[in-house]
């Protein structure tokens, strides 16, 4: 629902490191690692002695991997977190809405048969995590939803 706002705030630090393997038997190993830390900060008039994180602004997210290119192959072993946060403010802190933390394991795989056209496979949510809201507190589920791992197979063209 539409809320007014007397102020926000948005101040955070992001880093990114990645170094790909050039010589030797370890040869086209990619290693990186990327975070996002936020700060935000809301208040509303509607409530007006408190203050709130940015809705749909997790405070802390990142990602790790691990992978291999040779050639025209490519290929990614990732793991990705993100903090909860909230998502809806409600008229008191008992029906405020948050999204739990995530975690997920997802594996890509590319082959280039030229400049103009490459075959993708990607296979998301390996561990089969769930998407769950609540509300005011982790102790009420609001939403649950399981959509097991997702596989995905394209065809990239340039033109």
């Amino acid at each position: 629902r539409p809320t007014n706002s007397t102020s926000a705030t948005v101040s955070g630090l992001e880093v990114n490191w990645q170094h790909t393997i050039e010589e030797g038997a370890f040869a086209g190993i990619l290693v990186g690692a990327n975070a996002t830390l936020l700060d935000t900060e809301l208040k509303l008039l509607e409530r007006a002695n408190e203050s709130f994180s940015l809705p749909d602004a997790a405070e802390t997210s990142g990602n790790l991997y691990v992978g291999y290119e040779s050639g025209p192959f490519s290929t990614r072993v990732s793991y990705s977190y993100r903090d909860k946060f909230i998502t809806s403010v409600g008229d008191d802190a008992r029906y405020d809405i948050y999204v739990a933390p995530h975690k997920q394991l997802a594996l890509t795989a590319s082959y280039k048969f030229s400049k103009q056209l490459e075959v993708v496979a990607e296979l998301t949510n390996l561990t089969d995590e769930a998407l769950e809201l609540y509300q005011g507190s982790p102790n009420y589920t609001l939403q649950f939803e399981e959509y097991g791992p997702t596989f995905a197979l394209g065809i990239k063209g340039r033109f």
